[in-house]
Order: C-alpha cells, then structure tokens, then sequence
C-alpha cells in the first residue's frame, strides 16, 4: 500500500511540474481550476464470483488544466452482493480530458470524453460468515486501475456521468490476483 501511494504521488508530482515549467501566463480572470463531485451506481464483475455484484461510487475531479486533472474515487460493492461478498476500493489518480479547442464541435464542449489511470487499495469484505468458503483472502490489497468515459455537461452546474468502465489490477490478491472490471452511470455537480 505504501509503494502505491508514493507511486501515485510521485505521478501527480511530475504532472504538476510539467505543466509548471512551461506554462503561459494566465489570465487574471481565469479560475484555477475546476472541481465537480459525483455519485454513480456501479456494477462490477469481480473476476472471483460468478455474479455481478453492484454499489456506490463517490468521487470528486479537479482538472487544474484545459486537459488534465485529479480523480479520486471511493467505490463501495455492497449494495447486492448475492454472494455475500463485497468489494470496495479506494483510488486517486491523474485524468485526461479532451476539450475541443473548435466551440462547434462536440456539442460546444457539452460531451467531454476522458480517460484515468488510478492507484490506491482495494478490499474483499465477507459479509456473513459462511463466505469464507471462497478461494481468495479477504483483506486489503494494492490495487491499479485503467479506464474511462463521457460526461456530458447540462444546465446548473451538472453532468451526467453517461458512462465510467475501469479495468482494475489487483496483483497481491491470492492465489492468483484479482482483474475485476466496473461499468458506472451517475450525476457530478460542478462546484465554484
């Protein structure tokens, strides 16, 4: 765990001080970056069980340039488990979003595609006892993840967050490690 926050670190770190170095002078009155805060329902194939399993994501953006930006999200699977085994994970990373530099195309900036690249943890929760019987460990693993979507922006302050998929990596996860895949749809609020 402590090798994937430094590593997430180390990776915001070289973004800020790339986009520092040889950057233009702002304009006075342009903000210093953009922030929305979102809910999605998510639903994930586990790659351990045979059901899908579904839940919450919270998760907050801040794009501090045009293009890229921040992503944190903390993902809770508990809403139906029919296994009686939960995933959450918790995550932060950088983000890119294409912003077209054309106002006519893409709906006026309306429809912002995006892709991420995640780290932090992720857990496997038994939620009653007999659901020990599985092969893997309930605990607490690193966990990576890779992934994108569309969000499109609409009238006070809002986007709906149309579609989200990660493909996420979980290497430490015994016997063999864990590639579960989540699909997500939900509302972001743009904060000022």
């Amino acid at each position: 765990m402590k090798k994937c926050c430094i590593l997430a670190f180390a990776i915001v770190a070289l973004v800020f001080s790339s986009s520092s170095a040889h950057a233009q002078a702002m304009p006075t009155a342009s903000r210093p970056g953009l922030l929305q805060a979102g809910i999605t329902l998510s639903d994930a194939n586990t790659d351990e069980l045979q059901d899908r399993i579904v839940g919450a994501t919270a998760f907050a953006d801040f794009d501090f340039s045009p293009r890229l930006g921040l992503e944190a999200e903390v993902r809770f699977l508990t809403l139906n488990t029919p296994q009686d085994l939960a995933q959450e994970t918790y995550l932060i990373g950088i983000r890119y979003v294409y912003r077209s530099t054309n106002s006519s195309s893409m709906m006026g900036g309306r429809i912002l595609p995006y892709g991420k690249i995640l780290a932090g943890i992720g857990k496997m929760v038994p939620e009653e006892q007999y659901a020990n019987f599985y092969p893997g460990t309930p605990g607490t693993y690193g966990a990576y993840a890779a992934g994108g979507g569309l969000d499109i922006r609409i009238p006070y302050n809002l986007s709906v967050r149309a579609i989200d998929y990660e493909y996420q990596l979980w290497p430490g996860f015994q016997p063999h490690g864990l590639s579960p895949s989540v699909v997500s749809i939900g509302i972001a609020y743009h904060i000022k």
